[in-house]
């Protein structure tokens, strides 16, 4: 919309989301029909394109319609192949943080380059606190960063100048059947990575050291020099960027110093972020930028740069997001619905409200997920004091009876122990629940939401009920 197309669409329910691109200027709808392909009030001929997301089956009656009429359709990732096509692409791909690190990548490259490049444009997957669109900056430069979604293999189609992989592990089940899989896909996206790019890669991670170890490939590149130049990053002492001496300061500040093969180049980083999986998102896109940044800067200086902008990084929504304090309640919503994800965010909330009670809603997005990772789910939740689990949320259009997903989530509360979880499929007996719970204690209580589906409503709704 922003470079003059007149964007049409429509989704299954309304949304904040909806609202906002109305007053973008887009003419969406609620409810999938053929007249929003054939008769859209406001737009006087049929679409050049349709794209369609992963959650919408080939059965839909506006893709019969776009194939009746040959309207071209694209799925999302074909699609995005094309839009960054002719783009200095950065793609951050990753199982777990890549939505915070692209954000993160995007706007220390808006500070690097120069104003005669006309900025970034970023696309990610959720709202940026500190871009007026949400997930999405336009700029008139070259420069475009991604985030990569490996879900249906969507990032196959990019073709990257430059990338990040924060980390590889076994995801979306109905995809992928192995770990085996999700590698193969991984290693073919890192094989459209520009020769002459770079490619920087988490060293802590099992995954990424598979990655490499199968590729190949170092600081100078692949076999014989060829390929993208590689740097990894992380905690362990054999990467070439390594946070260090990682401090919880308060006012939910995380402080780490940066060293780049063994010197210290940056005394201090202060991110305003939780978690220490957030120090390692902030050094990955350090590393992406010393490795990519204008011409003529040294190491040091493009990370004193980044570290600037890092440090007035607003978050996104939903990853460790706080939303609000009633009294000595504090209300946390996350995005976490895998079981190391809920790990990283039960040790970052722990650690920035050390002295706080704790208080989990757990909404298990996807029933191949939680069926899989069962065992892991349930041994992350014994750690917590009290658990809420909901009803199991799928995102896409499925079969899967009632009974059977109730069935599931009781499961897992037997699972965890009935002495601290409790299942409670219905949202409005779930928040005056948990808002009671939280409740009860003296001091402060801490009510962290996760998950990906309707955990953030809920959320909210827990607060409201404060």
């Amino acid at each position: 919309m922003a470079r003059g197309w007149l964007v049409t669409g429509s989704d299954i329910s309304e949304s904040d989301k909806l609202e906002s691109l109305r007053e973008g200027g887009a003419l969406v709808d609620v409810g999938h029909r053929e007249d929003n392909v054939l008769e859209k009030e406001g737009a006087d001929c049929l679409p050049d394109a349709i794209v369609v997301s992963s959650a919408v089956s080939a059965d839909n009656v506006e893709v019969r319609c776009a194939l009746r009429y040959n309207i071209p359709l694209y799925k999302r990732g074909a699609w995005l192949g094309r839009v960054t096509s002719g783009h200095d692409l950065v793609s951050v791909a990753g199982t777990h943080g890549k939505t915070t690190t692209t954000a993160m990548v995007a706007e220390v490259l808006g500070s690097l380059c120069p104003e005669a490049e006309g900025g970034v444009t970023a696309i990610v997957g959720g709202d940026v606190a500190s871009w007026e669109d949400g997930g999405a900056v336009v700029g008139e430069g070259q420069t475009f960063v991604l985030e990569a979604d490996e879900y249906d293999r969507t990032f196959l189609g990019l073709r990257s100048r430059h990338a990040i992989v924060t980390n590889v592990e076994l995801d979306h089940l109905d995809v992928y059947e192995s770990e085996e899989e999700i590698l193969q896909a991984f290693e073919e996206f890192l094989e459209n990575v520009s020769q002459s790019g770079a490619v920087v890669m988490c060293g802590d991670d099992l995954g990424c050291r598979a990655l490499l170890e199968r590729r190949e490939i170092g600081p100078e590149g692949g076999e014989e020099g060829a390929g993208p130049s590689v740097q990894t990053y992380g905690y362990g002492g054999g990467n070439d960027w390594r946070a260090t001496d990682v401090r919880v300061e308060g006012g939910g500040v995380t402080s780490f110093k940066v060293e780049r093969r063994g010197e210290v180049i940056l005394e201090q980083c202060r991110l305003p972020l939780l978690g220490r999986h957030n120090v390692l998102n902030a050094l990955g896109a350090i590393a992406l930028a010393a490795a990519v940044g204008p011409g003529g800067r040294s190491d040091r200086e493009c990370a004193e740069e980044a570290a600037q902008v890092l440090a007035s990084f607003r978050g996104v929504e939903r990853r460790c997001q706080v939303l609000g304090r009633k009294g000595s309640r504090v209300v946390v919503s996350d995005y976490a619905h895998h079981p190391t994800e809920v790990q990283a965010t039960l040790e970052a909330v722990s650690e920035h409200y050390a002295e706080a009670d704790l208080v989990v809603v757990f909404e298990p997005h996807t029933l191949s997920r939680l069926a899989y990772f069962f065992k892991e789910f349930a041994e992350v939740l014994q750690q917590c004091p009290r658990v809420f689990l909901t009803k199991v949320h799928e995102p896409v259009k499925t079969y899967i009876s009632a009974k059977v997903k109730n069935a599931i989530a009781e499961d897992l509360e037997g699972e965890i122990g009935r002495d601290t979880a409790t299942y409670i499929p219905g949202d409005e007996d779930l928040i005056a629940e948990v808002a009671r719970a939280a409740q009860r204690g003296g001091g402060e209580t801490v009510v962290l939401v996760l998950g990906a589906g309707r955990s953030h409503a809920l959320a909210h709704g827990i607060l409201e009920a404060l």
